[in-house]
């Protein structure tokens, strides 16, 4: 019996970058596409997606520079904002790894 060795092609970053320039309009359409489908059933639509991450700021930012005198060395919106990018990031990731797995 014969054995059939199957050898995946090492692709450079290079090369990588380089087809996704080539494909930049497609993956712009499946990004849109994303970000419609998951702000379908909202009364605001997408613009959820800029309104959502706007009001979470603006709360942070009356709570613990305001109300709580927090002091930073940049303008507190900034440094909360840092903040909300790192954790929406990997909070995105956690939760749908969890789906993947089941």
């Amino acid at each position: 019996m014969a054995v059939t060795r199957i050898h995946s092609e090492q692709t450079r970053l290079q090369d990588y970058l380089r087809s996704l320039r080539d494909y930049w309009s497609l993956v712009g359409i499946f990004a849109w596409q994303e970000i419609r489908a998951q702000y379908a059933q909202t009364y605001l639509g997408v613009a959820w997606a800029i309104l959502r991450p706007a009001i979470i700021l603006s709360v942070f930012t009356v709570l613990f520079h305001f109300l709580l005198h927090v002091s930073t060395t940049s303008p507190y919106a900034l440094f909360a904002f840092t903040g909300m990018i790192a954790w929406n990031f990997f909070s995105q990731i956690a939760s749908t790894a969890s789906t993947s797995i089941t």
